[in-house]
């Protein structure tokens, strides 16, 4: 079991830090696209920014469980991974604050009744 949580905690790391400038620009294209819609012909449609609102949510996810992940880890197995659970966090800070923004934004253009495909 000691051997599979120190492979789930690297293999969650390994996967922030190979998506590390992508996230971010995957937020940014899905705030542009919820923000105006129409200017993105399919990808404005509402599957579309359903789509991106899960990816979103999927961030939030990661970064949740890789925390944790690390966390446990860092306690009970292996001091090394504390290091490794600040590096986490500051590779997945900017793809948080965007998908923060995103799916606040989401929520507002839902609140005003602006889905309308």
């Amino acid at each position: 079991m000691r051997e599979f949580l120190i492979w789930a905690a690297d293999m969650a790391f390994q996967t922030a830090y190979a998506l590390v400038y992508v996230l971010p620009l995957v937020c940014v294209v899905g705030i542009a696209v919820h923000v105006w819609p129409r200017r993105f012909g399919v990808l404005g449609s509402s599957a579309s920014r359903t789509g991106l609102a899960i990816v979103m949510a999927a961030v939030w996810l990661l970064a949740i469980v890789g925390t944790f992940l690390l966390f446990y880890v860092s306690r009970s197995y292996s001091r090394e991974h504390g290091f490794v659970l600040i590096a986490f966090l500051a590779y997945m800070a900017p793809s948080l604050v965007l998908s923060l923004i995103g799916l606040i934004v989401r929520y507002k253009t839902r609140a005003r009744g602006e889905e309308d495909d």
